[in-house]
């Protein structure tokens, strides 16, 4: 034992005897070592990888069956190393039936919801349904409607409303039976009150909070919402059929001007009995088309006095100042008195639109495309991760030969 370590080379300090230090390359020997590897290895080019693949076979029979020399071993072996990473590339791009410059496209953003006059009609039928249905079902008894009869007199009585709204009186007692009821009565008591005008709507106003608080909550809650949809469906069906009215009227006369009927319609329908109950925006918008814009104003205003003008009047004044225009005055009239009509026509159309989408419907409908536009958003999201994942797998399989890598050698080199 102590021969086999005779000749071993002892440590002296902190060094090793005989030990030689490794020489540090220069950048020269460097650089030139590595242009001798790319020299010696170069980057797979198209048709070197054509001759792999081609050879690919022979090569592959020559590793698996066959007795190989060492030159021919490392021939073959190189052959099939030099040819993975291109395969590997065009392999994960077909199996994800795509390209690295090619991805899937993103879903189309949810259209915006829209609602119609017929739609909001038909939405304020369905509920009047849905609420008689249940108010059918909910019996009220004698002694209840008795109480809640006297209690609508006196708070009547108490205002000093008395004989002078005797149509008040009548329709309490028209809706409240003298024995047991359902809760139909109660609503169509209701229905009563709201239809009254003049002092007899006042004196209806008093009481129609407590008719309201004696139906169950339930049920006023899908009146109030049918109440919502019909007010401005049953305003935009009145108020067609007025302007159409008004349309003819106008087309009827010479001097009359579709965009003053127009306005005058606006104010019937604040006037109607339904008028009190619409929307505060709803009734603002109809007060601001009665009461038209200054440049609307401005336009009547020269439609009329170019109007007021007789054709003689206006040849007078060409030759008096000699001004040929002043005889065109009657005729630029009837030009401003159409500017003024589409003005006034496009503002009504445009009220129209915004009392529909006010409407219960159209909210619910807007609520239930926030909710599908929040769900597409994150449909894009995950798409576009999706698709960056995909051209960074890409990119990365495809790195490689793309790259030129250079591949290490299976066997050594021949010697």
């Amino acid at each position: 034992m102590a021969d086999e370590w005779a000749d071993f080379r002892q440590s002296v300090g902190d060094e090793w005897g005989g030990f030689r230090a490794q020489p540090q390359r220069s950048f020269g020997e460097k650089l030139s070592n590595f242009a001798r590897n790319v020299y010696n290895n170069p980057p797979p080019t198209i048709s070197g990888i054509a001759q792999d693949i081609k050879n690919a076979p022979q090569s592959a029979a020559t590793l698996a069956l066959g007795d190989p020399t060492q030159e021919e071993a490392h021939a073959a072996a190189g052959n099939v190393f030099r040819l993975a990473p291109p395969l590997t590339s065009a392999g994960a791009a077909a199996r994800m039936g795509m390209t690295a410059g090619r991805v899937a496209p993103l879903p189309p953003p949810p259209a915006r919801p829209t609602v119609t006059l017929p739609e909001v009609g038909a939405a304020a039928e369905a509920g009047y349904k849905g609420a008689r249905t249940d108010a059918l079902a909910a019996p009220i008894s004698k002694d209840t409607f008795g109480a809640l009869r006297t209690d609508l007199e006196e708070t009547l009585h108490a205002a000093g409303e008395r004989a002078n709204v005797q149509p008040v009186y009548d329709e309490i007692s028209k809706h409240i039976p003298s024995k047991a009821g359902d809760v139909q009565d109660l609503a169509n008591l209701r229905l009563g009150l709201r239809h009254m005008r003049g002092e007899d709507a006042k004196a209806a106003d008093l009481i129609l909070p407590k008719v309201e608080a004696a139906i169950p909550p339930e049920i006023m809650q899908q009146i109030k919402i049918a109440d919502a949809n019909y007010g401005p469906a049953k305003v935009g069906q009145r108020f067609d059929a007025r302007l159409a009215k008004k349309e003819m009227q106008a087309a009827g006369h010479h001097t009359s001007a579709l965009g003053d009927k127009f306005r005058a319609a606006a104010t019937e329908e604040l006037n109607a009995p339904s008028g009190r109950f619409l929307h505060p925006q709803d009734q603002a918008a109809l007060r601001e088309l009665n009461a038209g814009t200054t440049g609307q104003d401005l336009m009547r205003f020269a439609w009329k006095f170019g109007g007021a003008l007789p054709h003689s009047i206006g040849a007078a004044a060409t030759l008096t100042t000699g001004n040929p225009l002043m005889s065109a005055l009657p005729f630029a009239s009837m030009g401003m008195r159409a500017a003024y009509n589409r003005s006034v026509v496009n503002q009504a159309r445009a009220t129209q639109a915004a009392m529909l989408q006010r409407s219960p419907l159209y909210m619910q409908r807007m609520a239930d495309h926030a909710a599908t536009v929040a769900a597409h958003q994150r449909e894009m999201a995950a798409q576009a991760e999706m698709n960056a994942a995909r051209q960074g797998l890409l990119g990365r399989a495809a790195a490689p030969s793309l790259l030129g890598a250079q591949q290490q050698p299976l066997l050594p080199a021949p010697q």
